[in-house]
């Protein structure tokens, strides 16, 4: 009686992870993503490579078009102080078994030595300022696929910068 127990919850375990394989996402062909998180929300002004951020963003695509073999453009990230977009390029995702849609994880190294600036009044940006201060950026970002559909943009919580 035990031995029969056992070789049902054995098969029936082994019928749901059959299942579980075959079963194929179903997201939509044009790309989403969320924000999941950055390491630091205060950095210092031009500084290297120790001080970045490491953005972290989920992603979503119906038709697995996502990434680019050439390094082409196809993440943005627009500083909402003055609109300059910044670009980063994500590799090409394989596709992997029958079905088209894909998720995962992006991280974007975004270094702070020349593209987080404190803005000043009647000054240059990135200048070292007489006294010290601090100043405020909050990032909008999306992505494209290679089909050109472009993604919902989310906007990441404010970065302050030390002006040093």
């Amino acid at each position: 009686m035990m031995g029969k127990r056992i070789l049902f919850l054995t098969l029936f375990l082994v019928v749901v992870l059959i299942q579980a394989c075959i079963i194929a996402p179903d997201y939509p062909i044009i790309p989403e993503i969320s924000f999941e998180g950055v390491n630091k929300t205060v950095v210092d002004q031009g500084r290297a490579r120790d001080d970045s951020l490491y953005i972290r963003i989920a992603f979503t695509d119906g038709d697995g078009d996502i990434g680019d073999e050439q390094n082409k453009a196809n993440i943005f990230m627009e500083d909402d102080r003055d609109g300059m977009l910044v670009t980063y390029s994500m590799p090409l995702i394989p596709q992997k078994g029958v079905a088209n849609g894909v998720s995962g994880t992006i991280t974007i190294l975004h270094t702070t030595l020349f593209n987080v600036c404190c803005y000043y009044p009647n000054a240059d940006p990135c200048s070292i300022p007489d006294k010290p201060t601090t100043d405020t950026v909050t990032y909008s970002i999306y992505i494209e696929d290679r089909a050109g559909h472009k993604s919902n943009v989310i906007k990441m919580q404010p970065i302050v910068i030390n002006c040093k």
